[in-house]
């Protein structure tokens, strides 16, 4: 964790938001008169020339580079799902640009906790004392982070998610909206945590829980063994996971939706989506499948005979 504060710039610095997504458009919103915003970067050459919020997508970070170059050029990687920005932020920090931590004007830090590079924070988050954040973290809007709590890096609270006092949220994790953390309770390395649930134990890495109390609905590992969940259990897992392929926490699937429901989801979201999904799940697609993935129950079937 490489620790920053946060403090006023006497001339605003130049940033571009790698992601144009939803959250991208977040970040813009809260780089405000902070930064000098020159755009968006994101892989989809499909979005090349558009704006959001005002700022143009200027294309794929090789673009940006070769209009901006290196020098004095910081950037925040707006995107919802963990591993894709660790090595979203990997490839930009080797083009020689500098992870920049932005928060929204309405964000309460307190001075005493520590905020790592990289790290976004939303409107009307709060970060209490003594808390410590990792590099690259996302700290949604209304997000609560309780006294000497830690989250690690890479790690991310969706809107309104609440961790508690002393609690630990390890690198990779992910937390659902308006989910609930207790006072010093742990969430492993790259845990996912569903959307209202309350969590009063610890939960394993890698493992996927939800509900009130929280339990395990399936476990993936390091090594790419997993439980399979039941459908149902599946689906809520799966949802998830849209919601932060698509950063939509709001994002609600059944086994119908496909394209036609959901307009980003292009040929390069499906790629995005297989990706996460082997991730989250711990399996490995076969090439003879990737051809069927056509709606949200085409994944779960898959996922289920895994």
């Amino acid at each position: 964790m490489h620790d920053t504060t946060i403090r006023p710039e006497s001339a605003p610095r130049r940033l571009i938001i790698a992601g144009a997504g939803g959250l991208g458009a977040e970040a813009a919103w809260a780089a405000g008169a902070s930064w000098t915003v020159l755009g968006f970067v994101d892989e989809n050459e499909q979005l090349r020339g558009q704006k959001i919020e005002g700022h143009p997508v200027i294309g794929t970070p090789r673009n940006a580079a070769a209009r901006y170059g290196s020098e004095g050029i910081w950037y925040l990687c707006a995107i919802g799902h963990n591993s894709s920005r660790a090595r979203l932020a990997e490839a930009l920090a080797q083009m020689g640009w500098l992870p920049a931590v932005l928060a929204h004007p309405s964000a309460l830090v307190a001075s005493s906790a520590r905020i790592g590079a990289g790290t976004y924070i939303g409107a009307q988050a709060a970060i209490a004392p003594n808390a410590r954040v990792g590099s690259h973290a996302i700290v949604n809007m209304h997000v609560s982070i309780g006294h000497d709590a830690v989250l690690g890096d890479f790690a991310h609270l969706a809107p309104g998610a609440r961790a508690s006092g002393g609690c630990r949220i390890g690198e990779y994790a992910f937390v659902g909206s308006n989910a609930a953390v207790l006072p010093g309770v742990g969430v492993g390395r790259g845990a996912v945590v569903g959307a209202c649930s309350q969590v009063v134990r610890d939960v394993p890495p890698h493992a996927t829980v939800a509900g009130v109390p929280a339990r395990p609905i399936g476990a993936a590992s390091l090594t790419g063994g997993s439980r399979p969940a039941p459908p149902a259990l599946g689906l809520l897992r799966l949802n998830a996971v849209f919601q932060e392929v698509f950063d939509d926490p709001a994002l609600e699937i059944d086994p119908q939706t496909s394209p036609s429901s959901i307009p980003d989801w292009d040929s390069v979201a499906q790629v995005k989506l297989v990706l996460a999904v082997e991730e989250s799940f711990g399996i490995d697609l076969r090439n003879e499948e990737l051809g069927n993935l056509r709606s949200a129950g085409d994944f779960l079937k898959v996922i289920c005979r895994s």
